[in-house]
Parts: structure tokens; C-alpha cells; sequence
């Protein structure tokens, strides 16, 4: 087995290896596309399979291998990089087994991943559509309070190129907000989904993620997210809204 840096010979392999499973490796097919100027990709291969692809994006870790082996040769290929860095990532069943057994687990929390696989467009929620906006760079120090507000540890100004976001300003700021982690030809997955605790049970979030998804819909084939198992009325609400549960995942966070 070899393990090199992601290049232009490997990319319709690994293409083909990740989409199958899209939802499952939606991250790391941003990484191997949109993503790819700032992510750093691994791919393991041998006598010309693929078997097993590792990214970083920041501190976020996508992994998809088939094996224990194949993920510490991919582990090891990022050497010194990642020695003292605690890394989060969405991971199944096998690949919580993997970093258990090579590195050391800091949390792991239960995780649905769900999809909108649309035969038409979701419908709106009964709310005005002048309510609510695009977001743009002129806003950052609305969304820079707001998520600092609600204590979101995923949201980055440079958020804003990777895909749509839309938010309700109201007394001069923001007060619900949802975006998007990364947006593919063939899949955008929803997220940094909040509402300012005294604006709750208005429906505005799922107001500005019908706005995303919808955005995400102009460019993308399907729309999928991630909901914490516990989180039980947030998963209500996508149910709703006509997503279903496609997989039982994990967010864990570990150091090596």
C-alpha cells in the first residue's frame, strides 16, 4: 500500500471510490473539490484500488478506509502535522473503531445524518420571504456577534465563500441564521443552524433553512445535515421539512 498527496492522476478514482456514499463522505468530496485549495488530502492505494482517503479542512478530519490498516497508514502520512492538534469529524461505526484504537478520543457524541433527496423544491414555511436575506460580507459583524452568542465553534468568516448563508436581522442584529458547510454538484450539507434564545418559537429556524436549502437546491442535487441524537425537537423540525434519516454517525473529537 502507498499513501500520497491527493493529485489530478487520482481524482476520477477517488471520485469514484467516495460517491456511493454520499452522504457518509459528503465532506471529504468537498475536500477533494471545492475545498481542495485549503484542505489537505491523503489517498491510500494498492496495485491500483483505492482503499482509503483522509482529509483536513482546519481542524475537521474526513475519513473513509476499509480497514485499521489502511487508516494508520493514512494517519501517518500527515507525520508531525497533527501531534498536539485535538481534530473533530463526523465518522461511522468502523472509523470511531479506527481512531479509538490508534489515537485518543477527547468526546463522541450520537449523531443522525439526514438527507432531502428532493422530487420537487421544500416548501416554504408560512412566513414572509421579505423577512429574512442573503447574507454577505457586509454583514460579518452581525454574524460575528450572532454566533458568538449562541456559542457555535464551526462558524468562520471565510464561511461565506464556501456556500449560501441566510439570516433575520432585527433590532439592528442578527437573530436567526443558517448556512452551509460546502456546496458540490452533487450535494450541500445545511448547518450553523441558530435562533437567539428570546426569538425562539417564531419558526425562523426553519425559515432560514428552508432559504439555504433551497439556494443549495439551485446547484446541487440533494441537500443533507447532521442533527445530535439528543437534539430530539431539532430532528422533529427536519423530519417536517421532508428530510429522512439516512445513517447513525458520530462526532467525535481526538488527538493523536
Amino acid at each position: 500500500m502507498i499513501v500520497l498527496p491527493l493529485d489530478e492522476a487520482d481524482h476520477q478514482a477517488v471520485m469514484n471510490f467516495l460517491l456511493p456514499d454520499l452522504v457518509r463522505n459528503g465532506a471529504l468530496i468537498a475536500d477533494c473539490t471545492v475545498l481542495r485549495d485549503r484542505a489537505r488530502v491523503f489517498v491510500a492505494h494498492k496495485a491500483g484500488t483505492i482503499l482509503g482517503v483522509m482529509a483536513l479542512f482546519d481542524d475537521f478530519a474526513a475519513i473513509r478506509c476499509t480497514s485499521q490498516n489502511t487508516f494508520d497508514k493514512l494517519l501517518g502520512a500527515f507525520g508531525g502535522m497533527l501531534s498536539g492538534r485535538t481534530l473533530a469529524g463526523i465518522v461511522a461505526t468502523e472509523e470511531l473503531a479506527y481512531i479509538e484504537a490508534r489515537a485518543h478520543l477527547d468526546s463522541v457524541e450520537p449523531i443522525h445524518a439526514m438527507l432531502y433527496d428532493p422530487p420537487k423544491q421544500p416548501e416554504p414555511p408560512h412566513l414572509p420571504e421579505t423577512l429574512a436575506r442573503r447574507l454577505t460580507v457586509a454583514d460579518l459583524g452581525l454574524m460575528r456577534r450572532f454566533y458568538a452568542e449562541i456559542g457555535s465553534r464551526h462558524w468562520r468568516p471565510e464561511a461565506l465563500d464556501h456556500g449560501p448563508f441566510y439570516g433575520i436581522v432585527q433590532d439592528e442584529q442578527l437573530v436567526a441564521a443558517a448556512g452551509t458547510y460546502y456546496v458540490t454538484d452533487w450535494l450541500g450539507e445545511l448547518g450553523m443552524v441558530g435562533v437567539l434564545p428570546r426569538y425562539r418559537r417564531r419558526g425562523y429556524a426553519q425559515f432560514v433553512s428552508f432559504l439555504v436549502a433551497r439556494d443549495i437546491l439551485t446547484r446541487a442535487k440533494k441537500v443533507c445535515l447532521h442533527v445530535r441524537r439528543a437534539n430530539l425537537a431539532a430532528h422533529r423540525l427536519y423530519l417536517g421539512m421532508g428530510y429522512r434519516d439516512v445513517a447513525d454517525t458520530f462526532l467525535a473529537t481526538w488527538h493523536v
